[in-house]
């Protein structure tokens, strides 16, 4: 949990939230640094959550005042909608659909082992 853990400051988070998503979701998630050749602190750790019939994007983004937690709806490709949520609501969204994405993605995967006999 991102929040609850002993150094809850903004930089903190981010940079836990970062180290942690990008290894557990490489394909979906993205990790921007500030500093030369991107090697400064996390400035924004994003995942791009395929669902059924569009895409979110969760992002955490460092600003002056601490993290804003925004996600963003694409349909079809297109931007839709961004709104800014508090990071509770956030994180539990993102586990919601997280969730769904995996088990989509295990299905997937078991249908094509089937098909092709792949191992």
């Amino acid at each position: 949990h991102l929040e609850g853990e002993p150094g809850t400051d903004p930089i903190a988070v981010i940079e836990r939230a970062a180290v942690r998503l990008a290894a557990a979701f490489p394909a979906i998630a993205s990790v921007r640094r500030t500093g030369f050749l991107g090697r400064g602190p996390v400035e924004e750790v994003a995942l791009e959550v395929p669902r059924r019939d569009d895409l979110l994007r969760y992002a955490l983004t460092r600003t002056r005042h601490g993290i804003e937690a925004t996600v963003t709806r694409f349909l079809r490709g297109i931007k839709n909608k961004t709104i800014a949520v508090d990071i509770g609501e956030w994180t539990h969204a993102l586990v919601e659909d997280l969730g769904a994405y995996v088990e989509r993605e295990r299905g997937a995967r078991e249908v094509l082992d089937r098909l092709f006999g792949a191992r």
